[in-house]
């Protein structure tokens, strides 16, 4: 969809205001000048102002073609228009309100809508059913944010009124999600056209005789009930109920309810509701609930919480088969009065009775703990518990609850063992189920990208994560960047890093930058490295916080500081980045931009290794390279003395200044080729094995005389 623009100009005050994609855009520079002025490009002082155009442009990243909704005087409105006489830019007034006409065909599922006046483009949810496009979805590469948020971005408002077409059914999906800001007005008797050359069809309206000719519930009844013929309906469902007849009430109920060949009256639909209720249908109970709820569109005068408590209380107990209650509008009422641990009783009561909702829910409340979206209920994160719910739902058919599953399986959350082959299946099934879950596609594409329960297969670990990556996943847009940049694709991964990056995932920025540092898929630049891990170091992250510690060891971009790089080293090591505590191991192992302390180095070179740290065996590894080279050098030129003035000799080569430098060098290799395997994705391999020999011993003494000294 063309993204929106909304200005509205008042030619008395001159105030002007800028609503841009649904953002409010700053217009300080150009209130109180004319709209002459602002919609050309000038110069003011010291303020600059590109023009119109050219700043909308630029507010919308570069989308050149936008739609523009104008509020203002028709003057202002042609001075406009003029400016963008050359650009590609559909100009709608908004001054007389706005308004749109949604005609829905159930049967072709078709739908044409005009957004005041104008075609909008229905190519995406042709082909869907009405509940698809008025709830938010993404369909393989179509992005849709749900009808009203789309209708919202493209009147830049959310107060407008909507004339629709349709079938009673399909007026009734609409209305369940409709904000309070809108109006729709159904257009009664009109159903749209099937085909371009058939005509729109009018139901006809039934006789008195017709109506008494049809006796409720036969099998005619039934048929003109599906085919929501309910203007002829109306009368004999009346004469049914108003004699007593209990489903007559509640089907009297849903046509007041959903305005169904009447006027939406909550007032009559909640009466004969009562009516029903009262002769035992646990159905009409629920109906009765959730009107006193306040939930239900419309109830909100009758909204009566003591009675909603009592209907719902009621309701349930009423239900013989407790699968078919709606537990889920229950504790969502609850929750909405602050009754939260109340609410929880009964999400686990749901839960137990085969609710699938509260299956869902529950789970997530285990998962998540109080970090869930409702608060005191004092519990704890539990994994286990959590597992069992989400697994009951996802054999229950649950597509959120197979991803889970799906999770759980491949990170061995609580008592699920790790299986790929298992969390492989239940993501594959869940996508099946609904294509609409980005977290879904981007384990989907992890399990493809590694081989997890699967084939490697680059293409469709690439697709997924393009799925999930429109769907709003920052993690899946950075997963896309790092596989187009093992493709060699510089421009489309620096697209998708920099949109991970934008949507604060850190990785992207810390990709881009070792991207740059070593010309990964793109053109080597050092300014540019340096500005990504300082971003991204701004935001936190301690891995660029070492990037940039080595920056400074190497003097790439930055001048060579060894205090400097210490101090990033330093920071990054106390958040927990092994390879920064090695290099700051190394660093005092050689008197390296800080005093040297060979015994505190060691310790933290061999912790870094510890902690998994191959950087750190490397740097261990150099540093004997350059202690074996110190020994060579000393015993070559020894004329006596034994093995221990041989050792004596190598230690004060290695903490001279030749030898400093000789370490130095190697450390920088070492450090190097480790940031340069990062960047690339690869795995370091240890150099050199095992220490040995003089250099092994002196290195070794250093964390056996520390060992002995704790």
């Amino acid at each position: 969809m063309s993204k929106t623009v909304k200005v509205t100009y008042n030619a008395d005050t001159l105030e002007t205001t800028i609503i841009v994609d649904g953002k409010d855009f700053d217009t300080s520079r150009i209130n109180g000048k004319e709209i002459a002025d602002w919609a050309y490009p000038f110069v003011v002082r010291k303020v600059r102002w590109d023009g119109f155009y050219d700043e909308m442009v630029a507010a919308l990243g570069g989308e050149k073609a936008f739609d523009l909704v104008f509020e203002g005087s028709d003057e202002a409105l042609a001075e406009l228009k003029e400016a963008l006489e050359d650009a590609p830019v559909n100009v709608v007034s908004g001054e007389k309100g706005n308004s749109v006409s949604i005609v829905y065909d159930a049967d072709a599922l078709t739908t044409e809508i005009t957004v005041n006046g104008q075609p909008f483009d229905t190519s995406r949810i042709n082909g869907k059913e009405i509940e698809d496009w008025v709830y938010p979805f993404m369909m393989r590469k179509i992005k849709w944010d749900g009808i009203f948020d789309e209708l919202k971005a493209a009147l830049g408002t959310d107060e407008y009124e909507i004339q629709f077409s349709g079938t009673r059914a399909a007026m009734k999906a609409l209305m369940e999600e409709c904000p309070e800001t809108v109006t729709i007005n159904f257009k009664k008797n009109d159903k749209p056209a099937k085909s371009a050359n058939e005509v729109s069809v009018k139901s006809v309206h039934s006789s008195d005789n017709t109506a008494n000719s049809i006796e409720y519930g036969s099998e005619q009844f039934l048929e003109m009930w599906r085919n929501e013929e309910y203007d002829t309906l109306f009368p004999i469902v009346r004469s049914a109920a108003e004699s007593g007849n209990m489903e007559a009430q509640c089907d009297l109920g849903l046509m007041y309810q959903f305005g169904w060949s009447v006027d939406i009256d909550m007032s009559a639909a909640l009466k004969w509701y009562l009516k029903a209720s009262e002769q035992g249908d646990s159905s009409c109970m629920e109906s009765v609930a959730q009107i006193y709820s306040g939930k239900t569109k419309g109830s909100e005068k009758i909204k009566n919480s003591k009675k909603a408590e009592e209907w719902f209380r009621k309701a349930e107990k009423a239900t013989v088969d407790k699968g078919d209650f709606d537990y889920e509008a229950y504790y969502s009422f609850l929750l909405d009065e602050g009754r939260n641990k109340e609410a929880f009783e009964v999400m686990k009561r749901g839960a137990r009775n085969g609710d699938v909702l509260a299956m869902v829910d529950l789970a997530y409340a285990y998962f998540l703990g109080d970090d869930y979206y409702y608060e005191d209920l004092g519990i704890s994160e539990d994994l286990v518990k959590a597992g069992e719910w989400f697994e009951k739902a996802a054999d229950a058919g649950h597509a959120g609850a197979m991803m889970r599953m799906g999770q759980f399986c491949l990170f061995a959350y609580g008592n699920v063992p790790e299986d790929n082959d298992r969390a492989f299946q239940y993501l594959q099934n869940a996508v099946e189920n609904d294509d609409e879950l980005p977290y879904a596609h981007l384990l989907l594409g992890k399990c493809y990208y590694n081989g997890w329960g699967t084939s490697e297969n680059l293409r469709k670990a690439k697709e997924h994560f393009k799925a999930a990556a429109e769907g709003d996943s920052a993690e899946a847009m950075y997963w896309l960047g790092i596989v187009c940049r093992d493709e060699g694709n510089g421009s489309e991964a620096t697209k998708w890093l920099q949109k991970a990056a934008d949507n604060d995932f850190c990785g992207g920025l810390l990709a881009l930058g070792y991207m740059y540092l070593y010309g990964n898929a793109v053109k080597q630049n050092f300014q540019r490295a340096y500005d990504f891990f300082k971003k991204a170091m701004g935001q936190g992250n301690a891995e660029a916080q070492y990037a940039i510690g080595n920056m400074y060891y190497d003097g790439l971009h930055v001048r060579e500081d060894c205090d400097e790089a210490v101090r990033h080293y330093r920071k990054a090591a106390e958040k927990g980045v092994s390879n920064a505590k090695a290099m700051l191991g190394f660093c005092y192992l050689c008197g390296t931009g800080i005093s040297q302390n060979e015994e505190y180095g060691a310790d933290l070179l061999e912790e870094a290794a510890e902690e998994g740290s191959e950087l750190a065996a490397e740097l261990i590894d150099a540093y004997n390279e350059a202690y074996d080279e110190a020994y060579n050098n000393a015993s070559n030129s020894s004329t006596g003395g034994g093995f221990d003035k041989l050792i004596n000799t190598a230690n004060d080569f290695v903490r001279s200044d030749k030898g400093k430098d000789i370490l130095k060098k190697v450390g920088k290799g070492a450090a190097g080729g480790a940031a340069s395997g990062l960047a690339g994705g690869s795995i370091l391999s240890v150099l050199g094995g095992a220490v040995t020999g003089a250099a092994g011993a002196a290195f070794t003494a250093f964390a056996a005389d520390d060992d002995e000294e704790e």
